[in-house]
């Protein structure tokens, strides 16, 4: 593996540790949506397919923030863990972005289709 795709796993990696430890609703929120996509998929249809789709979104720190912020599962300011887990995300970028400060986030999207 290259350097930089070392790295950009790397930052995945911490960014997901990040989540599971400084936002609790997160792993319920990950691990329900996608049950209740498959489950509602089953219940249409006998036969349903899934389709993974990968994408990444480079983004720099205050677009990274900007999204964390919009996440409903991070605690909002004044919440247990608000502060704990920006400081993380700040510090990730620190290590992790790229000379333009860049850190790339890969999205894994699921479809579930079927012949109705």
């Amino acid at each position: 593996m290259e350097p930089a795709a070392s790295r950009r796993f790397e930052f995945l990696r911490d960014l997901e540790g990040a989540l599971l430890k400084y936002c609790p609703a997160y792993a319920n929120h990950i691990l329900h949506e996608h049950d209740v996509a498959q489950a509602n998929a089953l219940t249409l249809a006998p036969e349903v397919h899934l389709h993974h789709t990968f994408w990444t979104q480079d983004m720099d720190r205050k677009a990274l923030i900007g999204r964390m912020e919009s996440a409903s599962y991070v605690p909002h300011p004044g919440e247990p863990n608000h502060d704990q887990f920006f400081a993380t995300v700040n510090g990730l970028v620190d290590r992790y972005a790229d000379a333009n400060g860049i850190v790339s986030v890969l999205y894994d999207t699921r479809l579930y289709w079927a012949r109705v």
